[in-house]
């Protein structure tokens, strides 16, 4: 019995559709994502920040007063900036009128100049109906402000988070689709923190007695007082693991 040629070629297209569901799959994944190209870009961008920070530092400390002449000098480290800006972990909004996203951590590091971090979100795609995890890598300005400091998020480059368990996108140019955000509008996204620091402005002086024995005799008590003071911010400098805050005197009144 002769078979029809339409079944000799059955197989094939079962197999065939069979790999075309894999490359879905995949793509699905996220396994058609290029990630060496997104690493070197990421580098590339992290790179060319830190390279203007460390001269924008260099005409400041060139320009500027020597900040350890100010009244009082803090340093800030890494670890401690860090924890502060944890307070944005969970923050919900919306990239636009069609992608909500949540934070779901924050890295980041200090160097010469800059301070780079980067924000983990979870992003959804309503246009497309799928979640995408991305990176927002964004440069910190940490200015004074009165007694706190104020940071301000400017973000430089979005991608892809292509090391996260369960990524999800139905193609790669579902990704370049989210991503495709103007920096500028994200920089909206994120207002303005303001970190309030938690500096003690009482100090107790104890009082105290001094006796001199001779011509005369004297005894020379000094009653317990209380000093009162305000702090003016004046500069913020960011170094590598570290930030230094100087500040002045605005005022000191004594109880």
């Amino acid at each position: 019995m002769k078979i029809p040629r339409t079944l000799h070629t059955l197989p094939a297209l079962i197999l065939l559709s069979l790999l075309s569901g894999c490359a879905l799959v995949g793509s699905i994944a996220g396994g058609n994502v290029d990630r060496e190209r997104y690493a070197l870009a990421r580098e590339a961008a992290a790179m060319d920040v830190r390279h203007r920070g460390a001269l924008q530092l260099s005409e400041r400390l060139l320009r500027d007063p020597d900040p350890s002449d100010a009244d009082l000098v803090l340093q800030l480290e890494e670890d401690f900036v860090l924890r502060m800006l944890g307070q944005l972990r969970g923050r919900r909004g919306w990239l636009d009128a069609e992608t909500p996203y949540v934070i779901d951590s924050i890295r980041g590091d200090l160097h010469h100049g800059s301070a780079l971090v980067t924000l983990h979100l979870t992003v959804r795609s309503e246009a497309h109906g799928v979640d995408v995890r991305l990176l927002m890598d964004t440069r910190l300005a940490v200015l004074p402000d009165g007694d706190a400091l104020r940071v301000e998020f400017e973000p430089y480059h979005v991608t892809p988070d292509v090391q996260a368990a369960g990524l999800l996108s139905a193609a790669e140019e579902v990704i370049a689709d989210v991503i495709r955000v103007r920096l500028g509008t994200l920089r909206e996204q994120f207002p303005p923190l303001r970190l309030p620091l938690d500096v003690d402005q009482q100090l107790t002086i104890d009082g105290s007695t001094s006796r001199v024995r001779g011509t005369p005799n004297l005894d020379i008590r000094t009653p317990r007082r209380l000093l009162s003071y305000s702090l003016q911010l004046r500069d913020v400098l960011i170094f590598d693991r570290h930030v230094l805050v100087s500040a002045d005197l605005r005022t000191v009144r004594v109880k």
